[in-house]
C-alpha cells in the first residue's frame, strides 16, 4: 500500500473512531437524560394530582366561606307551551355560577368548574334552586362583568358594605350601557376592568337566550 493512502486510510480510521466514540458517549448521555426527563414527569404528574386536590378543596373552601352578593347572570326564555323563565346567577365576590348545574363551563377552569359542582351537589343540594330570589339587584349581566366591575369597586372602597356595593355596581352598569360605549371604548374598558380584549356581552340582551 503506498505511503500516501495508508497516511491518508489512518486519518479517516482515526475520525471515524473518534466521532463513534462521540456518538455513543452521547447516546449514554442522551438515554441517561431520557431516564431522567421521565422519572421527572413522573414526579409532576403526581405532584399536579396532589395540587388539583387541595386547589380543589381551597375552591370549595372559599365557596362555603363567602358570605355571596348574588346578581342575575343569564335569563332563559321559553315561549313554547308550557315554557318557562329560568333565572341564574353569579356571585361577584367568589365568582360562583349557578350554570354549572346545566353543565356550562364558561371561562372556568376545570378545578372551578369541578369546585362549583360539588360545592351545589353536597354543600347546598337544592338551594340553587333557589338563587334567584336571593339576587341582590334585579339587572341582568354577565358574571365575569360583574366581578370586574365588583373588584375595582372594591379598590376604590375596601370596606364598602354590600348594599352600597350593589347600589355602585348598579350605577357603572347603567353608566356602561346608556352612554352606547363604541367598539373603541369597549376595549379600553375591558383592558380597565382587566377583562378578555374580546369580551363581548356589555348589555342585558348578551345574556338572555329566547326559545320558541
Amino acid at each position: 500500500m503506498a505511503k500516501s493512502l495508508e497516511n491518508k486510510y489512518e486519518n479517516v480510521s482515526n475520525r471515524l473512531k473518534k466521532i463513534s466514540n462521540e456518538l455513543m458517549s452521547f447516546e449514554k448521555e442522551y438515554a441517561d437524560l431520557l431516564k431522567k426527563y421521565d422519572e421527572l414527569q413522573n414526579k409532576r404528574k403526581k405532584i399536579c394530582g396532589e395540587y388539583r386536590a387541595i386547589h380543589k378543596q381551597v375552591l370549595i373552601e372559599k365557596y362555603n366561606n363567602c358570605d355571596h352578593l348574588l346578581i342575575r347572570s343569564y335569563l332563559e326564555c321559553d315561549y313554547g307551551y308550557g315554557g318557562k323563565n329560568t333565572v341564574y346567577c353569579t356571585c361577584i365576590k367568589c365568582g360562583l355560577d349557578e350554570r354549572v348545574n346545566n353543565d356550562y363551563y364558561g371561562n372556568l377552569s376545570e378545578d372551578e368548574y369541578e369546585a362549583m359542582k360539588t360545592y351545589f351537589n353536597k354543600t347546598h343540594f337544592g338551594w340553587f334552586r333557589n338563587l334567584s330570589d336571593k339576587a341582590s339587584s334585579t339587572e341582568y349581566c354577565d358574571g365575569e362583568l360583574a366581578q370586574a366591575i365588583y373588584k375595582k369597586i372594591k379598590e376604590v372602597h375596601p370596606d364598602i358594605d354590600d348594599k352600597t356595593a350593589i347600589k355602585y355596581f348598579e350605577i357603572a352598569l347603567e353608566n356602561m350601557r346608556e352612554n352606547n360605549i363604541t367598539d373603541e371604548q369597549k376595549e379600553k374598558t375591558a383592558k380597565r376592568l382587566s377583562l378578555r380584549r374580546n369580551f363581548n356581552k356589555w348589555n342585558e340582551d348578551d345574556v338572555i337566550t329566547r326559545y320558541n
